[in-house]
């Protein structure tokens, strides 16, 4: 792992930042323009808008300043953000840990825990991925909130990797996390998906994870109004 990579548990920005057109960014403060990130998620082939969503987390969950100046930024030029995500207002608790809480490796472990969910170890479709954000939330030490904000991790994920209903190739998600490669086509998903397609697919995956947690017998905090009622206010900016 490149050390400036330690505190970068995202493989999405592992891999953007490892490709050899990587956008400019200061290793050594670990920051980064907003919008040379954008721009990059831009100038990737199709007209999607996914640009959009690269946009809102970084300047929300881990841009520099206060609430106030994010939220400005939000609107306007996009200011700069942290790649040092862990402790970010974007880390959570209730993570899958595929990257090592201490060692921030690949954990070939907690990999294998998330996507032994899958069905035919092919493929992971919604249902699996909400009952697998249900357990690591759980062996994790998570909230609802916490699986919410998985829920619009793991969309972003699907609409890179996965097809038109969200299902995600085991393989190409290990690709990602593990190699911090993009595979085949999904460079092309980068430009041609929409913001539209992440929050639709980020809805679904909450859906799944609140039926999850009720066949878990965790459903007391996870019912599926109260889930979309809290996207609203995690996410409500990319309606």
């Amino acid at each position: 792992m490149r050390p400036e990579f330690k505190d970068m548990h995202c493989p999405f920005m592992r891999t953007v930042l490892g490709s050899q057109d990587a956008p400019a960014w200061d290793k050594a403060a670990q920051q980064m323009k907003v919008e040379d990130l954008v721009r990059f998620v831009r100038d990737q082939p199709g007209n999607g808008s996914l640009d959009r969503v690269v946009r809102y987390f970084a300047v929300v969950n881990h841009g520099l300043g206060n609430r106030a100046q994010r939220l400005f930024n939000l609107l306007g030029a996009g200011g700069t953000f942290s790649t040092k995500l862990v402790g970010s207002d974007g880390d959570h608790s209730g993570d899958s840990q595929i990257y090592h809480s201490k060692t921030r490796e690949f954990d070939a472990a907690e990999f294998a825990a998330f996507t032994a969910f899958s069905s035919d170890g092919a493929k992971m479709i919604v249902a699996e991925i909400g009952a697998a954000i249900v357990d690591m939330n759980h062996r994790h030490g998570g909230r609802p909130s916490d699986a919410l904000q998985s829920a619009g991790e793991y969309a972003l994920m699907g609409v890179l990797l996965g097809d038109d209903a969200g299902s995600i190739p085991v393989a190409d998600m290990r690709t990602l996390f593990e190699k911090n490669e993009f595979p085949a086509g999904a460079r092309e998903k980068l430009g041609s998906r929409t913001a539209e397609q992440w929050f639709g697919l980020t809805n679904l995956i909450s859906d799944a994870v609140a039926a999850a947690a009720a066949r878990a017998g965790r459903g007391a905090d996870m019912h599926a109004e109260r889930l979309r009622a809290g996207l609203g206010l995690l996410f409500g900016g990319m309606r």
